[in-house]
């Protein structure tokens, strides 16, 4: 196939860095991406943007003295033309100038948003937050991307003679250590301060996602999402903050499918590293936040994939509410649920549910109005299934 370059332009905005990883010799290998464009009209110019979404780290020569990139100069870029199969058209990384004005090249691990000019055009993402990337690439060439007009889509491979392209689907998540078929674990612990602040949020079809990294510290068996919902700003959210996910310790971000980014309330999320032999956790990461909602309320919710049928007791929002707030719960099949409301002392206050349900996600209103305020608690039954969770009603 005839390959088309045309008109390509690489942004980068103050701050932000390429894909890059260490060479042994920055004067003579330096860091490069090379892009691509299949089936582009003559009459159609392109621009193509790659901006830097986490704190990114950075070293000098010879892999030492890690620090973030936010702390360093611009770097210097140079567009560069081929040689890649005859022309080509990519960018690369120079140079970078340290406190003490000496000359290094930029390695950035960082995550990264990479989208173009033409409207409609869905991004895609790129974690390079893995301080074994230096020992997975190959010398030369760091990434090839390729642009395809026809489809609005982008591939990838990494550099190297054996490299085959990946397509890329809309708004996907990256990771560097996918695109070499890594086999050592992702390695974060070089990076300063990394679980303090390497929590992401982006977005996947209008839900929140989450991206975060491999603890550089603690021996995480799963990794525990919390998230909070109000109506008002939180100041610490962590204290309304309930789980809503446990994931395995290889993965590194998570969906929200019951949240829609395009509504009123504000969403906060965290996580936790877990070690399920000592019980024990790692402290917090950084928390992020978005405005959105749940998509539906007092009925089920339908259309959402298997992931989130499962037994479910969700956190109630808003927290601290008056006088109502909404309690949303999730079955994998068909059951009896009872859905009570019990006072500090253990006395049933209200009894919401008491019905057959089908599999899925609802929600129910439950009314204070009439309580003082205090500290309630929702239990939910289903089957086995027995959960409990706690609200605090201000008046």
């Amino acid at each position: 196939m005839n390959r088309i370059f045309r008109n390509i332009v690489i942004v980068l905005n103050l701050f932000i860095y390429t894909v890059l990883f260490g060479q042994k010799d920055p004067e003579n290998d330096r860091p490069e991406l090379f892009l691509e464009q299949l089936n582009v009209p003559s009459s159609i110019t392109l621009t193509h943007y790659m901006d830097m979404l986490s704190i990114t780290f950075t070293h000098n020569n010879y892999y030492e003295d890690w620090e973030e990139c936010e702390e360093c100069e611009d770097p210097a870029i140079e567009v560069i033309n081929g040689p890649y199969e005859g022309t080509g058209y990519g960018f690369e990384i120079e140079c970078m100038r340290d406190p003490k004005d000496v000359k290094y090249d930029a390695y950035g691990y960082g995550l990264y948003k990479f989208y173009n000019n033409r409207s409609g055009s869905p991004p895609f993402y790129i974690d390079i937050r893995d301080n074994n990337y230096n020992q997975l690439g190959y010398a030369g060439t760091d990434f090839y991307l390729r642009y395809n007009y026809t489809t609005d889509s982008y591939e990838i491979k990494p550099g190297g003679p054996n490299g085959v392209y990946d397509s890329i689907g809309n708004e996907e998540l990256v990771t560097i250590w996918d695109v070499f078929d890594a086999t050592e674990p992702v390695e974060t612990s070089d990076f300063p301060n990394f679980w303090s602040s390497c929590l992401v949020l982006i977005k996947k079809y209008n839900n929140p996602r989450i991206v975060w990294g491999s603890h550089p510290t603690f021996s995480a068996t799963n990794y525990k999402v919390y998230r909070a919902v109000s109506t008002l700003p939180l100041s610490h959210p962590e204290i309304f903050a309930s789980l809503i996910s446990t994931v395995s310790s290889t993965t590194f971000d998570y969906r929200d499918v019951n949240i829609n980014v395009n509504g009123s309330d504000y969403i906060y999320y965290f996580v936790k590293a877990y070690n399920s032999g000592s019980n024990s956790y790692s402290s917090r990461t950084n928390i992020v936040n978005t405005k959105g909602g749940f998509y539906k309320q007092n009925k089920k919710i339908v259309n959402l994939t298997e992931e989130v049928y499962k037994y479910n007791l969700l956190p109630n929002y808003p927290n601290p509410f008056n006088p109502s707030t909404n309690i949303t719960y999730q079955l994998p099949k068909k059951g009896q649920v009872v859905l009570k409301i019990y006072n500090a002392l253990g006395k049933e206050v209200a009894e919401l549910v008491n019905e057959t349900k089908e599999e899925g996600i609802y929600s129910v209103t439950f009314n204070g109005d009439n309580l003082p305020s205090g500290m309630y608690f929702y239990k939910i039954q289903c089957g086995e299934f027995i959960d409990v969770k706690k609200m605090l009603l201000l008046k």
